[in-house]
């Protein structure tokens, strides 16, 4: 017979994930996002339902007092949340600055400004200790 893997494995065919303790809110806005898709099925302009969803979770997030809370712990964790979005969708994602823009409403050259100091805060994070 088939092997079922435990719950919350991430084992291929299971439907579950590993989520960490804190990825249930990042959870819930992926299932609103994904529901948003599916009710706009018939009307994606696009034609490309991951582009519409990722459009959809970015505004959900932007919307979510989530966006406004630091995160904990982590090289991005000191980064302003926009810094955070430019880096993941650029760098993470390999979203093209074009449409980053679009999706933020920012100028390229903001979007290329943004994940340049993100870059940079990360390689170089500023010494705690140090006036501001």
């Amino acid at each position: 017979g088939a092997r079922h893997a435990a719950p919350g494995t991430g084992a291929p065919g299971t439907g579950s994930t590993a989520l960490e303790p804190a990825a249930p809110r990042a959870l819930a806005l992926l299932r609103r996002a994904l529901a948003r898709t599916y009710a706009d099925w018939d009307r994606l302009e696009s034609g490309d339902p991951y582009d519409h969803t990722r459009a959809e979770l970015l505004a959900l997030f932007l919307r979510s007092s989530w966006y406004r809370r630091r995160p904990g712990r982590g090289p991005l964790a000191a980064l302003p949340a926009r810094v955070r979005l430019v880096l993941v969708l650029r760098l993470h994602e390999g979203v093209p600055e074009e449409q980053v823009a679009a999706l933020l409403g920012l100028s390229v050259d903001r979007v290329r400004l943004l994940c340049a100091r993100g870059v940079h805060l990360v390689l170089h994070p500023p010494d705690p200790g140090a006036a501001p």
